[in-house]
């Protein structure tokens, strides 16, 4: 029965931690989409933190 029990906390954990995993790709495959707009919408003088974002997108 602790057995089961144990089982059981470890399948939720990992359903919850494949979730988590999902919406963290989801967010990243949108900001990546939108990054282009957001950096270009940025003024002239932030090109110098254009070019360091881009460094680790």
């Amino acid at each position: 029965m602790i057995i089961m029990a144990v089982s059981l906390v470890f399948v939720g954990i990992e359903a919850g931690l494949q979730v988590l995993d999902g919406i963290y790709r989801l967010l990243k495959s949108e900001i990546e989409r939108h990054l282009p707009l957001i950096l270009w919408g940025l003024p002239p003088f932030s090109r110098h933190c254009r070019r360091l974002l881009f460094q680790f997108v």
